[in-house]
């Protein structure tokens, strides 16, 4: 057998308190075990990396480049994967057991640097297992040692992680004290509520229309300051241990007691709650007539806004005078129900961008039929593959929109979260919307995850490719117009951007040439 023909994959974890450096250690170290061994080729689409990713907390499932790595394995690209140690590919015993036997079924040769494992070795399952419950017992000690120092530090009025916004940590003490200018806006946004009756949204579009903006330069959102206004840490006081994350086995879905993790409030009594631990910005009195009035207003509940797009064009449509995303608003009792806005002018105002809005259904229906024509003329697959040829799909481009996709799921995780802890304040009607919601979301995301993933292991793949968007464009043309999400699903696959230029002229770029 000729095995430089052969694909190894190395998989790589490195947790959040580890350098990014560590990636690279691993990778080559792998690399040249991979060479001693003779495993075969390594390919750098088939380097699997996941960072920030805690081995014990969630399930390997849910970790991006896992999935990329069982993607690739079900399609048969690879013969071989290898990690540092167990304890990189799974601080779960039973985790790692089930993902182990999964892909031996699937003819998968699964090796460990560390501890010399082989799965083609005979009664090597055993030493897998030990190995397994070993990093499990350790990870678990490791977490429990964390904890308790953070529970220290709390009780000695040190805070643990990045400053919250209006405060640094300063290095001697390991305490917070007033940021010379943020401190102002905190002032600034609490006198806001307080003195003017201002809403979170309203507070954090006056911030940034003075030109005032939050940290790492981005724009001010209404949960960034809905989360201010109820932060106590602006009266000198550290409240630790509010929360917690607890780990569960979810037996109703596909991954058969998948492992998850969820953020859940702790009884008060296991709270750490220190007073007078560094400069109090806001006073008491201030803060609890904030509080009061929030409960006053709707944005005391945080709305839980769908994350995946629910019109056909929104975000495929660019702004041709700032390069933003186009929205879609809803006006009631209008002629024209719904209608295109530049994100950024709806955002910020026409100060920033003077494009106008589109009546949204005149806009779909032109843009669906001149796809549709345009889609027709391509008259066979030979006759797409020569328009195909040469067209580059850059590896790191695939991955930014793997990255961005995880970025939404997590988000969605929080959104969820969210929604439980103030589940009391909406009727059982709203909840169960809301929820239902956030569930379709996130299986949208999960298939978009899945497909992106595919394209990114098929990189080179010229047939692939063609059959994967001669596919796309059969069954745009016979789907009807009412699948809304379909076609935008479709439509994303093709083309690049839309622009809208003056006198309502469209111009579609499409990601090959026609």
């Amino acid at each position: 057998m000729n095995r430089e023909k052969e694909i190894c994959a190395i998989y790589v974890r490195v947790s959040t308190d580890e350098q990014e450096s560590s990636f690279n250690n691993q990778v080559s170290i792998l690399k040249e075990y991979i060479q001693q061994m003779g495993l075969g080729v390594v390919s750098e689409a088939h380097i699997y990396r996941d960072f920030g990713i805690s081995g014990y907390l969630g399930s390997i499932y849910d970790r991006p480049q896992v999935k990329r790595l069982r993607h690739a394995v079900s399609q048969g690209l690879i013969k071989a994967v290898v990690f540092k140690g167990i304890s990189r590919f799974a601080r779960d015993t039973q985790d790692a057991l089930d993902l182990l036997s999964r892909f031996k079924s699937q003819g998968l040769r699964v090796l460990s640097y560390e501890e010399s494992y082989d799965s083609n070795k005979p009664d090597s399952d055993f030493m897998f297992t030990v190995q397994a419950a070993l990093a499990e017992q350790e990870s678990v000690k490791t977490s429990l040692k964390v904890r308790m120092g953070k529970k220290q530090r709390a009780k000695d009025g040190k805070w643990n992680g990045p400053p919250p916004y209006g405060y640094l940590v300063e290095k001697s003490t390991g305490k917070l004290v007033p940021h010379p200018e943020e401190s102002i806006v905190v002032k600034k946004i609490f006198e806001l509520c307080t003195k003017h009756n201002y809403g979170a949204l309203r507070i954090s579009r006056h911030l940034s229309s003075q030109g005032i903006l939050y940290r790492n330069s981005n724009n001010w959102s209404s949960k960034n300051v809905l989360g201010m206004l109820k932060n106590e840490v602006y009266l000198g006081r550290i409240l630790y241990n509010k929360t917690s994350i607890t780990t569960y086995r979810d037996y109703s879905n596909s991954e058969n007691g998948q492992k998850k993790s969820k953020r859940v409030k702790n009884d008060k009594k296991s709270w750490t709650i220190i007073d007078d631990c560094h400069p109090a910005i806001i006073d008491k009195e201030t803060f609890e007539e904030a509080r009061r009035l929030l409960a006053q207003r709707k944005d005391a509940i945080p709305y839980i806004k769908p994350r995946y797009a629910k019109h056909l064009l929104s975000s495929i449509i660019k702004c041709p005078n700032c390069g933003s995303s186009y929205i879609v608003l809803k006006r009631k009792e209008r002629k024209t129900n719904r209608v295109y806005v530049c994100s950024l002018k709806h955002k910020q105002g026409a100060s920033y961008c003077d494009s106008a809005r589109i009546p949204a259904d005149e806009l779909e229906n032109y843009v669906l039929d001149v796809v549709r024509k345009d889609l027709k003329s391509i008259v066979s697959r030979e006759a797409l593959s020569k328009l195909i040829v040469g067209v580059d799909t850059p590896t790191g481009e695939l991955e930014a929109k793997l990255e961005i996709i995880t970025m939404k799921l997590q988000k969605l995780n929080e959104d969820m979260y969210d929604l439980f802890q103030n589940r009391d304040q909406l009727t059982p009607n709203q909840y169960e919307f809301m929820q239902s919601k956030i569930k379709e979301d996130t299986e949208r995301l999960e298939k978009e995850h899945a497909q992106v993933g595919g394209e990114l292991d098929n990189i080179g793949n010229t047939d692939y490719l063609v059959d994967s968007v001669w596919g796309k464009i059969e069954e745009f043309i016979s789907l009807k117009v009412t699948d809304t999400m379909r076609l935008r699903s479709i439509l994303e696959t093709l083309i690049e951007k839309i622009h809208v230029l003056p006198g309502n002229h469209v111009k579609i770029y499409y990601k090959f040439k026609i």
